[in-house]
């Protein structure tokens, strides 16, 4: 093998290594996120209960913690855990659409195969159904019922108006509808592809997006939900 061969395969095995220490990082501060977000939830929930617990007579603590401090931690899980997602299929798909195909060009034979294998699909990975989206979703869930709680804890029913609604849960979901439709109009990006295309073809040229379709959509599906749960709390609990 010629000496610029074995020095162009040298820096590509180089590359290699980099990058895909660069994904198992990323997949590693995934799973620090969730861990961090859950144990926050966990501990400020705590924390309010607690002072809830102590001010009998005020539980305003226990609302705005439930309405904005929670949330705001789901929020910060779920766009950040999005954000590495991102990164780290990028960096996987460029492992898988340039630089094994040019070791194993060098090499004539077909030896560098894992990332082409996971973008491909010709391999099952953790993806669309996999344990992190269930655990995203979890999140999202968490994110939405905790104002509704807030408010059926806080509040008598007959007491519930739309200026109580509008400032304890609708405008904490406008803050999730945001953040899902982020989620949502990326969501694509974390995907398998049918045919691993090499770079420039326009596959990621179009990053990070927030779509607007979606958000609309998660808008009136959530704002419909809000007032069918408080309109079924009120019948019951009264």
């Amino acid at each position: 093998m010629p000496t610029n061969t074995i020095g162009a395969l040298d820096a590509l095995l180089a590359q290699y290594e980099s990058l895909r220490d660069e994904c198992l990082k990323s997949i590693e501060w995934r799973h620090t996120l969730f861990s961090a977000g859950f144990g926050s939830i966990i501990v400020v929930a705590g924390g309010a209960i607690a002072l809830n617990n102590n001010l009998s007579n005020d539980s305003s603590a226990l609302l705005f913690t439930l309405s904005y401090v929670i949330p705001v931690i789901c929020i910060f899980v779920l766009i950040s855990w999005m954000g590495e997602a991102i990164r780290c299929q990028r960096v996987s798909y460029f492992i898988a659409s340039d630089v094994e195909p040019q070791i194993n060009e060098i090499l004539e034979r077909n030896v560098m195969r894992w990332e082409i294998g996971l973008n491909s699909g010709a391999m099952p990975r953790d993806e669309m159904l996999g344990p992190s989206m269930f655990l995203l979703g979890i999140v999202g869930l968490v994110s939405g019922i905790c104002p509704i709680v807030g408010v059926v804890h806080d509040y008598d029913m007959d007491k519930i108006n739309f200026a109580v609604l509008a400032n304890w849960i609708y405008f904490p979901h406008l803050l999730l509808c945001v953040v899902a439709s982020y989620v949502a109009g990326n969501i694509k990006k974390i995907a398998n592809v049918p045919k691993i295309e090499p770079i420039g073809t326009g596959y990621y040229h179009k990053y990070c997006k927030f779509s607007f379709r979606y958000f609309f959509v998660f808008f009136i599906i959530i704002i419909v939900l809000d007032y069918l749960f408080v309109t079924i709390s009120i019948a019951v609990l009264r």
